[in-house]
């Protein structure tokens, strides 16, 4: 059976913001994100050919494109996609031209997320040296999703079967 985990929304724009500023003054590399939805129609191939990517080095096939077209087609929620750049705003070597992971939003009462709630149904980010960091920035973005569309929870799906324990301090 699939158990839903879920949480309250609270406000993190700030501390987000603060930390922000702290890789963007530190010599390490810096993350932003944006939504799928906001992407100018004809530059949408180019997100979904690097999310087909990086779901197909996670497992051989999966391929979930269709997913997030049908999310943001059908306004049922959005995509939210997590990039890390150098402080010199330039992709790190080898990863997919610097989209490092990504999650697809359920967000309106009638789809799979229900009345009130912002539901995960996927979510992926790459596992190397920032995975804690970018995994927590995008539940971050995923928090301020749900704060602007006025939903009260967040549920993540959790595929028990391929489950590896993450500690988010």
């Amino acid at each position: 059976m699939r158990t839903k985990p879920t949480w309250t929304v609270e406000e993190e724009r700030e501390q987000q913001q603060q930390q922000q500023r702290k890789r963007n003054n530190s010599n390490t590399s810096s993350v932003h994100w944006s939504k799928y939805s906001e992407i100018p129609k004809h530059k949408q191939e180019q997100p979904l050919d690097k999310c087909g990517i990086l779901t197909n080095n996670v497992y051989d096939g999966l391929q979930l494109e269709n997913e997030i077209v049908a999310v943001n087609n059908q306004n049922l929620g959005d995509t939210i996609l997590l990039y890390r750049n150098n402080n010199d705003n330039t992709a790190i070597k080898g990863d997919n031209n610097n989209l490092t992971g990504f999650a697809f939003c359920h967000c309106v009462a009638g789809s799979e997320a229900g009345s009130g709630v912002c539901y995960l149904k996927f979510e992926l980010v790459l596992s190397y040296n920032y995975f804690q960091e970018n995994f927590r920035i995008l539940l971050n973005a995923t928090s301020l999703l749900a704060k602007d569309r006025r939903l009260s929870r967040i549920v993540v799906g959790v595929n028990t079967e391929q489950v590896k324990l993450i500690v988010i301090r």
